[in-house]
């Protein structure tokens, strides 16, 4: 009997939040289909639809933290649920720390620190961190704000290494200031190594992001030949992007997914004899894009840290180190890739190493070590000094390349999700306006210490218009805002 009667105190009580608005189709199928899951895996539970009936932009976060208050007194633990997302192999258990459950979807995994479609806090946690914000009106940064607040309160999450690997290491660098630092380099007697095969590396870290109010993103150049910019570049949506034209002005783009601002290897490979551009970050094959012939340039200058300064607007500065640039005719092998991403801090490209063969194929090489006031020397045969323009140049003491990131702690879970339309990116826009002005206040706020506890769970002000009963275990909320 005493067995018995512990059992069922420790038993948790799972309340389950939805937020909703117009999504009937998904609502009829995803109640049915939770209710039954929860009971099969014997949950104790409560489901609450939480519906925004006024006509303003959407507001998740506000929805959750009314469906916080408006769960049973008794719930131990929270599960914020998109109302899209059916569980396929899901483990809704208590928690004792913010976790992360939408892992994997349709079989693609979710990027390193996404924290939003279905995430468990337990009532402690949610009460410490204030909630959800209630101002993020639109699509987006909500579930990056609820990290933040998590990180701030010192909750226990999870940390990931990102970048190169490699032991402790001196570096010489170049740091561009992201407003007025550039290199330029000769580009007129270089362009015919771009008509047959090359292959193109650099290391580099981009800076904390500044975000411009007057742009709908933010865009920071590697390295660009201007004009139709074949250009490398790290965004405002955290992704390493490849801009590539061809002869027709035809642009095509390799796109990484969302990612840190990590330090990097990029090596950019063209084999004329399949008409292929690859992409390899870190050591990862990235992607590639068919290019019968590259757009002909006819530039003076190719630049790293700009795209292209003479334009008073879309010059696209880069904020951050970079610490090797290296051109090479002839496509690098993938060993090679590999040898160069794990040893070229301690060795140089002038020499062969391991499996790196090609350093009689350098045609261009800057090692940020060898300068001379506002020149930095090419270490090949070619020539192509260039000059630097308001970099600064430093040294980091027995570093490592990699960087550690804190990250939400994840249970290995699987999700199947209803079709719904894009609300993310398309292209190099943000697909609601709304989804920018969240971004500029999540990073104009996170750096802010204790702004968890200016607004959320203490601040939340909403209408009840009317409450009702979908099952014996869930219920709905309609709320104005």
């Amino acid at each position: 009997m005493m067995k018995d009667r512990n059992k069922k105190e420790e038993i948790k009580k799972l309340s389950v939040i939805v937020p909703y608005r117009n999504r009937e189709s998904h609502l009829s199928v995803f109640v049915p289909f939770l209710e039954d899951y929860l009971t099969q895996k014997g949950i104790a539970f409560e489901i609450i639809v939480v519906e925004q009936k006024d006509n303003k932009p959407f507001n998740r976060g506000k929805l959750l933290n009314i469906g916080y208050k408006e769960s049973a007194t008794d719930s131990d633990y929270f599960c914020f649920h998109d109302v899209d997302m059916l569980p396929l192999d899901v483990d809704y258990t208590f928690v004792d720390r913010p976790t992360h459950l939408a892992t994997k979807v349709d079989g693609d995994e979710s990027f390193y620190n996404y924290f939003g479609g279905v995430t468990i806090l337990n009532k402690l946690d949610f009460k410490i961190i204030n909630g959800y914000s209630n101002e993020y009106w639109g699509w987006g940064f909500e579930d990056d704000d609820l990290l933040q607040r998590c990180i701030q309160c010192n909750l226990s999450l999870d940390t990931r290494a990102f970048g190169i690997e490699d032991e402790n290491y001196n570096l010489n660098y170049f740091y561009f200031n992201g407003v007025d630092s550039f290199i330029s380099i000769p580009f007129e007697n270089m362009k015919p190594i771009l008509e047959d095969d090359f292959s193109i590396s650099i290391k580099f870290k981009p800076d904390d992001l500044v975000n411009d109010l007057n742009r709908e993103y933010d865009e920071y150049t590697v390295f660009s030949i201007p004009g139709f910019n074949f250009s490398l570049s790290f965004n405002s949506f955290n992704r390493y992007k490849l801009d590539i034209w061809d002869n027709n002005e035809k642009a095509k783009s390799i796109v990484t997914d969302i990612s840190p601002d990590m330090w990097v290897h990029a090596v950019i490979t063209r084999n004329p004899r399949n008409k292929m551009i690859e992409l390899y970050i870190n050591n990862q094959y990235v992607g590639s894009e068919y290019v019968e012939e590259l757009y002909d340039y006819d530039v003076k200058d190719f630049y790293l840290g700009v795209a292209n300064p003479s334009k008073n607007y879309e010059n696209y500065y880069f904020k951050g180190f970079i610490n090797e640039f290296a051109i090479f005719d002839k496509v690098l092998a993938k060993p090679e890739i590999e040898q160069i991403y794990k040893e070229s801090a301690k060795k140089s490209l002038l020499n062969n190493f391991g499996k790196y063969k090609s350093s009689k194929y350098l045609k261009a090489y800057y090692d940020f070590k060898h300068y001379k006031k506002d020149v930095i020397i090419d270490l090949s045969d070619g020539g192509f000094n260039g000059e630097i323009v308001n970099c600064q140049s430093n040294t980091l003491v027995n570093k490592k390349f990699l960087v550690e990131v804190v990250v939400p702690y994840k249970k290995d879970c699987k999700f199947k999700s209803l079709k719904h339309s894009n609300n993310s990116v398309e292209g190099n826009r943000w697909v609601h306006e709304e989804t920018r002005q969240n971004q500029l206040r999540y990073n104009s706020l996170k750096s802010e210490m204790l702004f968890y506890s200016i607004e959320g769970l203490n601040t939340l002000r909403y209408k009840k218009v009317e409450e009702k009963k979908l099952s014996d275990k869930t219920k709905f909320i309609s709320v104005e805002l």
